[in-house]
């Protein structure tokens, strides 16, 4: 397994994780366009926040994590909290 940092080219995987982790853990419908603006802004600016990706064998996602840069106590919370594809 590989992880690496997201890149803008991983939008669509990250919205689509994204929406299916909101079904899951809210029971709730994401507004699609809402995650793709979100996600792509933290995409293009990484003082916002990053997203870092979990990859198996011929680039099959396994998990996906973020961190919040500009906010330190929470970004602790979440260190080494990662999230099943």
């Amino acid at each position: 397994m590989k992880d690496r940092r997201a890149e803008p080219n991983d939008l669509d995987e990250l919205v689509e994780f994204t929406a299916a982790e909101a079904r899951e853990a809210e029971g709730c419908t994401k507004d699609t366009k809402t995650l793709v603006n979100g996600i792509k802004a933290v995409l293009e600016d990484r003082s916002i926040a990053m997203y870092w990706l979990l990859k198996k064998q011929y680039n099959q996602p396994v998990g996906r994590t973020r961190f919040y840069p500009l906010y330190p106590s929470y970004s602790s919370r979440l260190a080494g909290q990662s999230n099943p594809l």
